[in-house]
């Protein structure tokens, strides 16, 4: 692009621009900041110097600029209208002066007045020469350019050609609303439904720029609080300052520097401290409303705001070298964003020249970045929903089998209780009622009375059993008792049968699990207590169980004959349960070695599954 000294003020005219060199364009610059009638008779009959764009500094001084400009205005070349296309200048007033006497003049106006100071109730300036019915006369422009380096560019136009092109200029701004409020509402959307605080920052994020573009667009101003101009300068510069706060920290989330580098997350987060106090102590010296104050502060920010911004570009390509997911994405943005800042203050310190794109380049920028940002959010979105959906059709393929090799332990465990109640329980009722109906032909009531008294013994023992094999009917225990008092009656009902002390132990801050691992947890000790009983003819065992929110801890220990550890066989029910706990995501270690018993050890993490 070609360097330009200083140009401050650009004409048109129905968009072509002013040959500056035959225009006649004149200007004068006026100590201080006077703009009235008095002020313009004053410099009218001054010397007047040629406009040439090129030949003036003008910008970031206590000065009042003045321009004259020559124009011709028939019915064939029609003037009715001048705009000046930029909503943010300070004080402007308008005349239309004919050979030295004014024919008209406007109120003085500027963002720094009341919204209803100009002539027509529109974001940027628009003053109706229709009435007007001179061939030939002069605008007279006065601006205050204090603390600004924005031009200020002055639009000629026919009442058809105004017309067009409020009506594009609207449709543009429309669009523009229109695709950072979709895209604010969409990832307010991910937000909610997600909930994951890294679509909630990026939402702030983009609040803070659709509320930056209202105000650069004057419609704030026009419609929120037209009476408080002194809200402008520093609304507009403060949001979209405290904006890289809000990506800093979706930043961090986004490439999730917590889990591949959190330094980076303390070096960022050092960094919007330090802004933030920045920002915190220069909108204070700022809200007097002082030009030099924050003008110092503007300054202050363009500097730490690219430096934050270059640094986030340094890890982003960092982490793109280390091939860490997502972050070509942010090197692509940032990339683009960086060079848009750069464009912007190249052309705010007038060494690249006014057209289309520098004049909106921050705004082209932030939409380019919004826009692949939001893009790559949407994929993440997606891929991390299509992961979430595989993983919840495993966990439930988990779940129906760890449920089916449950299902199955019961109905093992219902065909032993059958047996034992068909082989042991029935007989034995069956022989008490064969005696029962024999005890009446005894004569002898000392024998009979002794009789009865063995058959009451009898149905007393059956009684216990049958209330020790109530206590291995888990699921209707489990609801009723929870895991820990269900082992143990278990543990009791077997003790009170002679065959083998076990002694229970229960640590841990938690007493009941989900339904689901206390059905798990009971049949596999049920199962470990068979096989001490009937395979391990242990006479002594441990049963130690210990729950905590991330952890369930069941130790299980024999003084039986053991085995051979490699020779486990299926008949002692270990394959099943290691197979369960396999379904849980659990480990297990079972050590034994022949006539030295057999210690159990499962751990399991009640949140990987169910």
């Amino acid at each position: 692009m070609p360097l330009l000294t200083d140009g401050q003020i650009v004409v048109f005219k129905n968009n072509k621009e002013f040959d500056y060199n035959t225009s006649n364009i004149k200007y004068i610059v006026q100590n201080g900041i006077n703009i009235s009638d008095s002020d313009l008779n004053n410099v009218l009959s001054q010397q007047w110097n040629p406009y040439l764009k090129h030949n003036v500094k003008l910008e970031n001084k206590e000065q009042t600029i003045w321009f004259k400009i020559p124009i011709k205005s028939n019915s064939q070349n029609a003037v009715d209208f001048l705009e000046i296309k930029e909503p943010l200048v300070n004080f402007v007033q308008v005349w239309i002066v004919k050979n030295g006497v004014v024919i008209k003049r406007f109120e003085k106006t500027g963002d720094h007045l009341s919204f209803f100071s100009r002539p027509i109730e529109y974001a940027n300036f628009v003053f109706p020469f229709k009435e007007i019915q001179l061939n030939e006369y002069e605008v007279v422009v006065a601006t205050d350019k204090r603390h600004t380096t924005k031009t200020i560019p002055l639009y000629f136009y026919s009442e058809s050609e105004f017309t067009s092109q409020v009506q594009l200029i609207n449709l543009l701004k429309g669009f523009l609303l229109g695709l950072v409020s979709i895209l604010f509402f969409y990832n307010f959307y991910l937000a909610v439904i997600a909930k994951k605080s890294v679509y909630t920052w990026y939402s702030i994020y983009l609040f803070f720029i659709l509320i930056y573009f209202f105000l650069d667009m004057g419609l704030l101003f026009q419609f929120i609080y037209p009476n408080y101009p002194n809200y402008n300068d520093l609304l507009r510069v403060g949001i979209i300052s405290i904006s890289i706060v809000p990506f800093a920290f979706f930043f961090n989330r986004f490439l999730e520097f917590s889990k591949h580098k959190p330094s980076f997350v303390l070096l960022n987060n050092t960094m919007v401290f330090l802004f933030s106090v920045t920002f915190v102590f220069g909108m204070y010296q700022s809200i007097s409303g002082d030009f030099k104050s924050q003008e110092f502060w503007i300054g202050i920010y363009g500097i730490i705001s690219p430096i934050m911004l270059i640094v986030f570009l340094i890890e982003s390509i960092y982490f793109s070298i280390k091939k860490i997911q997502f972050s070509n994405f942010t090197t692509i943005s940032i990339s683009i964003f960086v060079v848009m800042t750069i464009v912007f203050l190249m052309h705010e310190k007038r060494i690249l020249t006014d057209n289309v794109f520098t004049n909106n380049v921050i705004n082209t920028g932030i939409s380019a970045e919004i826009i692949l940002m939001t893009f790559a959010i949407a994929y993440r979105f997606n891929m991390y929903r299509k992961e979430a959906e595989l993983l919840a059709k495993e966990k439930n393929e988990m779940q129906q089998q760890l449920f089916t090799s449950v299902i199955k332990f019961n109905e093992q465990e219902m065909q032993r209780l059958s047996n034992i109640l068909h082989d042991s329980v029935g007989a034995r009722i069956s022989a008490i009622r064969l005696n029962m109906e024999h005890i009446g032909e005894e004569e002898n009531a000392i024998s009979r009375n002794s009789k009865m008294q063995t058959l009451t013994l009898e149905v007393s023992k059956v009684a216990d059993e049958i209330r020790s094999f109530s206590h291995q009917l888990s699921p209707l225990l489990l609801q009723k008792n929870g895991i820990i008092k269900s082992i143990y009656d278990l543990v009791k009902s077997v003790n009170n049968a002679n065959k083998i002390q076990i002694q229970f132990e229960s640590l841990g801050s938690m007493n009941t699990l989900s339904f689901q691992y206390e059905l798990m947890i009971y049949n596999i000790v049920q199962e470990l207590i068979q096989n001490m009983i009937k395979h391990a003819n242990a006479t002594e065992g441990i049963i130690q169980i210990i729950l905590e929110q991330n952890i369930i801890s069941l130790f299980v220990e024999d003084n039986g004959i053991g085995f051979v550890e490699n020779e486990i066989k299926d008949g002692l029910g270990f394959l099943q349960i290691k197979k369960i706990v396999s379904l849980a995501k659990g480990n297990i270690a079972i050590h034994a070695s022949p006539n030295k018993g057999c210690t159990v050890s499962i751990e399991i993490n009640p949140n990987n599954s169910f």
